[in-house]
């Protein structure tokens, strides 16, 4: 997959690498789930050479997409966060 420069910004970049090949499908579930359009690449590699160091699943996103992406990861977090830790300040 091309690397995006960033300049348009229908332009994929990457969102996300994953040693995990099903964390990269539920964090493409999460982002699609609010509208956030993405793509993994590379799952077949990860999932035969798991760990080695540059063959991870990578989550790709429109450059348009990658601050709402980050706030809808970071609020899903908190959320996971408090869900476990409710009294957490």
């Amino acid at each position: 997959m091309k690397k995006a420069n960033g300049t348009n910004p229908d332009d994929l970049v990457e969102f996300d690498s994953f040693q995990n090949v099903a964390d990269a499908y539920i964090a493409k579930g999460i982002l699609e789930t609010n509208g956030v359009q993405c793509v993994v690449n590379g799952q077949l590699m990860s999932t035969l050479y798991y760990g080695v160091p540059g063959l991870d699943a990578r989550l790709y996103v429109r450059q348009k997409d990658l601050a709402l992406a980050r706030r809808i990861m970071d609020s899903n977090l908190n959320a996971a966060d408090d869900a476990i830790d409710p009294d957490r300040q």
